[in-house]
Parts: structure tokens; sequence; C-alpha cells
């Protein structure tokens, strides 16, 4: 029994000296940069590449961040028409007018300056979301 408790001891011994410090390890503190990067990742909605899911009469994410030359494509999922309408449901400023009549069907904007674009939906104005390109 004593052996059995000494040999168990010392492989609990061996694995616990592989449990170490790793000296190729990056042990530094992140910078306030990469927190900040860390703390927006953790807010905004993961989209599949640069897609857009019109889904439940919202789009997802809401925000998005790209950078300038992007390509947005917006799939709709309903069963409803939807559209992309740059400006706001009371403005629409005409830059924008994607169309999706149906599930399945989609719309893509390619966005080459930076700033924010406003969307929503033609139909539904309470559907709205925000590219920013930088």
């Amino acid at each position: 029994m004593k052996r059995i408790l000494i040999l168990s001891l010392l492989a609990a011994t061996g694995m616990l000296a592989g449990c170490g410090n790793d000296n190729n390890a990056d042990t530094t503190a992140p910078t306030a940069a990469s927190t900040a990067v860390m703390a927006s990742a953790t807010t905004t909605t993961p989209t599949v590449g640069n897609t857009i899911k019109v889904h439940g009469f919202t789009f997802a994410p809401r925000t998005i961040e790209v950078p300038v030359g992007t390509t947005i494509t917006w799939a709709n999922s309903d069963q409803v028409l939807h559209t992309v309408t740059s400006g706001t449901p009371d403005n629409p400023d005409g830059q924008i007018d994607g169309q999706m009549p149906e599930a399945g069907t989609s719309t893509s904007v390619t966005f080459d300056t930076a700033g924010t674009v406003s969307y929503f939906c033609s139909r539904h104005p309470f559907m709205l979301g925000e590219v920013v390109v930088r």
C-alpha cells in the first residue's frame, strides 16, 4: 500500500514539474491599446467574414468596423423584402439602396472612403445599422 502511495506521489510530482513557467512564453502585461482592442472584440457581435446577417427584422451585427476598401455583404434570411438604404429613415441620402427581396438574396457594397455610414431598411425603418470605415 505504501508503495502505491509513493508511486502516485512521484507521478503527481513529475506532472506538476512539467507545468512550470515556459521561458519562451510571453509574460508581458497587455498594453492599453491591446486591452482596448480586446474589450471591443468582446462587445461586438462576430461576423462571418464581412457578412451582415438580416434575420428576424434585425441587422447583425448592428455596427461593424472595417478598413477602407472592404466589401460588406448583407444576406437576407427572412422571407420578406428588406433593403439596405444609407442615411436615416427621416433622411435617406441615396448613396446605398440595395434590395433583398426574399430569403437567400443578398446585396453588397464596397466602402472606399473612411467615415461612418448609417443605414436602415426602407420597408422596416426600425431596422438600423452602421458601418464604420477606418
